[in-house]
C-alpha cells in the first residue's frame, strides 16, 4: 500500500544533519531505462558525495547544461564504470578526490571499461572497487572523509593515452592546438577516440 513520489530535480531534503539534493534525472527515455536513474548529491559539512546510479552520458550532459553544482569529494561511478557514462567533461565538473566503482567479482560481465578507469586514474583520483575491496564504507565527520579499506592498487596507465579533442560532427580527433578544431571541442582520451573509429 505504499505510495511512491517522483523526485523533483533541484529539490532537497534533510537526512540527519546532511542535505540531499536531487540532480537527476532531468530528462529520461523509456527506450533507455538507465536514464531514469536518480542522481543524488549528499552534502555534510565541508564534504559531499555524488551518487549517480546507472545514469548515462545523456544524463551527464543535461546536468552539465543545468548549471547545478556537481563538485563532490566522492563520486559513485555510474553504471559500473561502463563506456556509457563518466565522460571526461562530467568528471572534470565533479572533480572528486575519490571514486567508488561497484564491480562484480566475475569480471562484472565485462561492464567496467578500461577507458573509463583510465579517465579516472589520469586525474589522480583514488579508486575503490568492490570486486577487490568488498563492501566500501566512506565516513565523513563533516571535514574529513575516511574509508574502511585502502584504495585499489592502480595499474600504470599507458602514457600514450592522452587527452585529444573531437567536434560534434567530425570524423577525426585533434590535438588541442590544431587549427581545424574550432571552439566546440569535446575532450576525450586517445584510446576512446580510436575506439569510436576517429
Amino acid at each position: 500500500g505504499l505510495q511512491f513520489i517522483s523526485p523533483v530535480v533541484g529539490s532537497s531534503f534533510k537526512l540527519g544533519d546532511a542535505t540531499c539534493t536531487i540532480l537527476g534525472p532531468i530528462n529520461s527515455s523509456e527506450a533507455e531505462l538507465n536514464t531514469y536513474s536518480i542522481v543524488l548529491k549528499v552534502a555534510f559539512g565541508e564534504n559531499s558525495f555524488l551518487f549517480t546510479g546507472d545514469a548515462e552520458h545523456s544524463n551527464e550532459q543535461e546536468m552539465l547544461v543545468s548549471g547545478y553544482d556537481l563538485l563532490s569529494d566522492v563520486l559513485k561511478v555510474s553504471n559500473h564504470g561502463t563506456n556509457s557514462s563518466t565522460s571526461l567533461e562530467f568528471l572534470n565538473a565533479v572533480n572528486p578526490s575519490y571514486a567508488v566503482i561497484s564491480v562484480g567479482k566475475d569480471k562484472n560481465n565485462g561492464l567496467l571499461a578500461q577507458e573509463t578507469l583510465n579517465r579516472i586514474l589520469n586525474k589522480g583520483i583514488d579508486v575503490f572497487k568492490t570486486n577487490e575491496k568488498g563492501t566500501i564504507v566512506a565516513t565523513s565527520d563533516g571535514s574529513r572523509i575516511t574509508f574502511n579499506v585502502s584504495p585499489t592498487e592502480s595499474p600504470v596507465v599507458d602514457p600514450e593515452d592522452y587527452i585529444v579533442y573531437k567536434t560534434y560532427s567530425g570524423r577525426f580527433y585533434h590535438k588541442n592546438a590544431c587549427a581545424d578544431l574550432g571552439s566546440n571541442k569535446i575532450p576525450l582520451l586517445k584510446s576512446e577516440a580510436l575506439g569510436q573509429g576517429l
